[in-house]
């Protein structure tokens, strides 16, 4: 089976890099990872506008790149041409929208519903853009990822998407990662209590910060209310 995938997020610059940017990128090295220890293992085919540097290349040398330059209408011009040129069995679009023109199987992932929930959080215009594209693809996609439960009820509920083709598939974790040192800050956690370093840690991260529309942007205080 060859299984292509929108990479074109995926190869953003670090500074450029969201949720869904790092999201993209860790789970494309993780199929890169873990394809060739499958029975029937399937050949990935990467498409993106802009070459990988030299780094990254080395790193997924088990890719077949598709490298698709343009500086406008990427996906619904140029994607959609290499789609009906030269289609993969199945289409993946873990960070991004699917082509106009698609081969019969695609499969997508929708992190969540946030600017219906937080519309202040995002102008106008790309707050139409984003509903526009997650309806069509709660319409055309043969199924979906969703991130969470929540994001999965919300597509069914407020959308009307069949929950046959929803899978809630959890982002996964960080390798580096480590559980804390203090045993206290697990027991405060247990208690319900966030404690103070934690909440800045959430709240602190780069990719949560440039996502104002996220489910969870809703727990983070104004810096004056955590006592400096």
């Amino acid at each position: 089976m060859l299984l292509g995938i929108d990479a074109s997020r995926a190869l953003r610059p670090a500074s450029q890099r969201t949720g869904t940017e790092l999201y993209s990128r860790q789970l494309i090295e993780s199929l890169l990872r873990l394809a060739p220890t499958r029975p029937a293992p399937p050949s990935l085919r990467l498409y993106t506008d802009v070459a990988p540097d030299q780094t990254t290349r080395q790193a997924w040398a088990g890719a077949d790149w598709r490298i698709i330059p343009s500086p406008r209408l990427w996906t619904h011009a140029r994607l959609s041409l290499e789609m009906l040129r030269r289609p993969p069995d199945v289409l993946f679009v873990p960070a991004h929208v699917l082509p106009l023109w698609r081969p019969r199987r695609t499969l997508v992932t929708i992190h969540d519903l946030g600017y219906l929930f937080f519309p202040q959080a995002h102008p106008l215009r790309q707050r139409l853009y984003l509903d526009l594209t997650t309806r069509w693809h709660g319409r055309v996609a043969t199924h979906i990822l969703a991130d969470s439960h929540a994001t999965a009820h919300d597509l069914t509920r407020r959308l009307g998407v069949d929950a046959r083709r929803i899978s809630v598939v959890y982002p996964g974790f960080t390798p580096t990662m480590q559980r804390p040192a203090d045993p206290s800050l697990l027991q405060e956690d247990r208690r319900g209590l966030w404690p103070v370093r934690a909440l800045l840690l959430l709240c602190g991260h780069p990719a949560a910060a440039q996502e104002p529309g996220a489910r969870g942007a809703g727990l983070c205080p104004p810096p004056d209310a955590l006592g400096g």
